[in-house]
């Protein structure tokens, strides 16, 4: 999937490959390859440097994620859940921004 959004026309090399994106994050903080992944999963490994980027930013792909927040229709009008709202529409502003 990375290959072809990012316009690769060969096919990954075979190796060692995870079904699952923290497995494979992991392998890479032990030092065992490279991994694609999200910017919010391994953000925090980048920024103290127990891995960097081997990709310019001009590969950076924006997200084709949707996060969707739900709750209960009785609490609808309950302002602790306009709070939570605002409160996570914020971080996620913030850490997109970062």
């Amino acid at each position: 999937m990375w290959f072809r959004r990012l316009g690769v026309a060969v096919n990954p090399p075979d190796g060692l490959r995870f079904e699952m994106i923290g497995t494979a994050i992991a392998a890479a903080l032990q030092g065992a390859g490279v991994v694609l992944a999200r910017s919010l999963l391994v953000r925090d490994a980048l920024a103290d440097g127990r891995l960097c980027r081997v990709l310019p930013d001009c590969w950076d792909m924006p997200s084709s994620k949707v996060h969707i927040v739900r709750w209960p229709a009785a609490l609808a009008s309950d302002p602790r859940v306009g709070k939570f709202v605002a409160w996570l529409t914020d971080e996620a502003r913030a850490a997109s921004a970062a």
